[in-house]
């Protein structure tokens, strides 16, 4: 059997050998072997009925709801928190206390808070961050005015 994927499901990553679960949302519709083959329409034809068939990509790995939400705005967003929250930058404050750590560290090790000096560490502190600014969804500009 098979699963044939129509509309936004298309661009859906799935290679062979992928694991994959497909689910009726309210158990309405079979998806076990013998409902094989299936179709996910994400905009059915006209007269059809609405499904409510998903497919779940690698449902071994787990995921939050906060980390799907958050996900609406930028799809990178979770990668990056999963990556950048066990480091401790999976917070604005905590980023931004890291940051002003980082500048401080510098200014400190080269005696030098001339504002020029500031200016040019702040650059490069946001930009060796720009990960965990972008999963923290701080902007650039926030993180300079921090």
């Amino acid at each position: 059997g098979y699963i044939q994927l129509r509309g936004q499901w298309y661009y859906t990553a799935v290679e062979a050998g992928d694991t994959i679960h497909v689910c009726s949302l309210t158990g309405k519709y079979r998806t076990d072997i013998g409902s094989l083959p299936i179709v996910l329409h994400s905009h059915p034809p006209a007269g059809d009925e609405q499904d409510d068939l998903v497919i779940i990509h690698h449902p071994d790995l787990l995921m939050t709801p906060t980390v799907v939400s958050e996900t609406v705005s930028c799809p990178r967003r979770a990668v990056l928190k999963q990556r950048n929250g066990s480091t401790g930058l999976s917070s604005k404050s905590a980023l931004i206390g890291t940051l002003r750590h980082a500048l401080f560290g510098w200014c400190m090790k080269e005696q030098n808070f001339d504002r020029s000096f500031v200016h040019r560490q702040v650059q490069k502190i946001v930009r060796e961050n720009a990960e965990a600014m972008m999963g923290c969804d701080v902007s650039t500009e926030e993180a300079e005015k921090a």
